[in-house]
């Protein structure tokens, strides 16, 4: 099985143990919103999509 970019970056922020609220307040978002866009109900534009990839890379 194939995961996507977006998927696997949920994978290794769950194994970091990351919360979305510790993403949220990072990015400067709300939590609902984290939620939001890792269950495919909104997309984030381009550069809060790689501020989020580099929050959990770096974390």
């Amino acid at each position: 099985m194939k995961f996507t970019e977006k998927e696997q970056l949920i994978m290794l922020r769950k194994r970091k143990k990351i919360s979305q609220g510790q993403i949220a307040q990072a990015l400067n978002i709300t939590q609902a919103y984290v939620s939001l866009f890792e269950n495919d109900k909104c997309d984030f534009n381009h550069q809060l999509f790689y501020k989020y990839k580099a929050y959990i890379i770096e974390n």
